[in-house]
């Protein structure tokens, strides 16, 4: 299960994109461009881990959605 806080920030991060004014919705942008998707969703974890760092309360917490080691595929032709 994907931590709440992210898909919270993701919901909020979505609604100021051209796609969402726009009418398009997250999971519909992810069928027409899943790596860009991916991205903007890594940024989200990234940036909601980077808050947790900065917040005494939270340092030391992992956030499970957040690979350290794992690349990000590379762009395909069709996103």
């Amino acid at each position: 299960m994907t931590d709440p806080r992210i898909e919270a920030a993701l919901k909020a991060a979505w609604q100021h994109t051209t796609q969402h004014e726009n009418g398009q919705t997250f999971e519909q942008w992810k069928d027409v461009s899943s790596y860009a998707a991916e991205e903007f969703r890594r940024a989200i974890v990234a940036a909601v881990a980077a808050a947790d760092a900065v917040d005494p309360l939270r340092q030391g917490v992992s956030i499970p959605e957040l690979p350290t080691n794992v690349p990000i595929q590379a762009r395909q032709e069709n996103d």
